[in-house]
Order: C-alpha cells, then structure tokens, then sequence
C-alpha cells in the first residue's frame, strides 16, 4: 500500500512565508502642497495604485510633469 508523501513543518512555514511576502503592498494616497511658487514635497516617488492629490493654493495653475513619461 502506497502512502501520499508528507509535507514537512518547514515546507509549510515556507509556503506561509512566500505567500505573505507576495501579498500586493497597500496603496497610499500622497499629498503635494503648491504653494508661494513652491510645490512640496519636490519630487514623489509613487507606485502603481498609489494615489497623487495635488492642493494649489497658489492663484496660478500648476502642471505635473514626469521625467521621460507624461505631462499633466
């Protein structure tokens, strides 16, 4: 009689491991503050997902522009 092969503690510790390491990271919401001029923080780093939410107190408009990507 053939018996099905176990599955060892730490293969199952690994499996857990691989599979919460993978998980998609939370997307975030960033702020970028235009004003006197000045728009802060300077640069984002954002990630796919990640919202951007552009607050101009300034009386003039602002643009967006990515290096070698598009300009809003």
């Amino acid at each position: 009689m053939r018996t099905a092969p176990t599955v060892s503690k730490r293969h199952v510790w690994l499996a857990m491991a691989l599979t919460i390491a993978a998980a998609p990271a939370k997307a975030e919401t960033i702020e970028v503050m235009i004003e006197k001029l000045v728009f802060s923080p300077a640069t984002v780093e954002a990630k796919v997902g990640d919202t951007i939410e552009w607050v101009n107190k300034d009386v003039f408009a602002h643009t967006a522009t990515v290096k070698g990507g598009w300009e809003a």
